[in-house]
């Protein structure tokens, strides 16, 4: 990579605009409800590491959950270690289930005999260098968790999956996605 001007890269999210509310809550004319906000970011970084973030969040039928002008920042890269691309991974779900943590999810996540197939393939593939996984772990781990959710009974609203790379001058973009029940804005910062 060039020499950049920056040490620091980061993804948040700057809003989320919930558009409407399912039938239950209207129904029961409640005018708030919770929405979680799942995320699994990947960075190419030689580790493999990657984040994950689980939030739940109130928010009003309508409503707008706005972070302000510096935004909620879903990934930090690791000091002194600038990635090459950022795989992000992210969804809204509506929130009815007891889940509250990332913590409590992964729980559930690490009973279910997806995540055990998963931990077998990346172990191998850690021991033998040959051996090919031709899998985005960051998007494993997040259809498994998902199903979890889902099992919880929370509603999907939106789910993307979206990539920055670095060019020559570094990196830019805004992500913004939208489905019938939400709207969400992330965007990378360097500095």
């Amino acid at each position: 990579m060039p020499n950049q001007m920056f040490t620091d890269v980061e993804l948040r999210i700057m809003s989320i605009h919930v558009k409407s509310m399912g039938l239950v809550d209207k129904l029961l004319s409640e005018s708030k409800f919770e929405i979680k906000v799942f995320s699994a970011v990947s960075d190419g970084v030689a580790d493999h590491a990657f984040n994950m973030e689980l939030n739940v969040m109130p928010v009003s039928e309508g409503g707008t959950i706005s972070f302000g002008p510096a935004g909620y920042t879903i990934y930090r890269n690791r000091a002194g270690q600038i990635p090459r691309f950022l795989d992000a991974h992210i969804a809204v779900l509506e929130d009815d289930s007891d889940i509250r943590s990332t913590a409590k999810l992964m729980a559930q996540v690490r009973k279910t005999t997806a995540f055990g197939e998963l931990t077998r393939t990346v172990a191998a593939a850690a021991a033998n260098p040959l051996y090919a996984v031709g899998m985005n772990v960051a998007e494993s781990l997040m259809d498994i968790s998902i199903d979890v959710l889902k099992e919880n009974k929370d509603d999907l609203w939106l789910r993307r999956f979206f990539s920055f790379n670095y060019n020559i001058e570094g990196y830019e973009g805004i992500a913004e996605f939208e489905s019938d029940e939400v709207k969400i804005t992330l965007q990378l910062f360097t500095g």
